[in-house]
């Protein structure tokens, strides 16, 4: 039997430009990777998700996988590739200056 595995995304898949990055600490209790989307709501990052970016203070993208609540890095300002939004995020991503290539 054949298996097919596909490769996790890494840093280098997805990030074409840095501008600002930042170490935040995230609130999570699943598994998030790399190219998540994340919003700032209530001081807190969660998860952006297409009902909570419109409250979003601020959106990002994270840069590495997050298992767990803990400190991770995020891109903040830059441009991004090889990720897969809806609208509703694209344009959160937008206006907070993380353009997708």
């Amino acid at each position: 039997m054949t298996r097919i595995f596909t490769k996790p995304k890494t840093l280098s898949d997805i990030l074409h430009t840095d501008v600002l990055r930042a170490n935040v600490e995230i609130k999570t209790t699943e598994e998030l990777g790399v190219g998540t989307a994340l919003a700032f709501i209530n001081n807190a990052w969660t998860k952006a998700t297409d009902t909570n970016v419109a409250n979003a203070e601020r959106v990002a993208v994270l840069l590495e996988n997050a298992y767990c609540d803990g400190v991770y890095g995020v891109l903040l300002i830059g441009v991004i590739s090889n990720v897969a939004y809806s609208e509703t995020i694209k344009k959160a991503l937008f206006k907070s200056n993380i353009i997708i290539d």
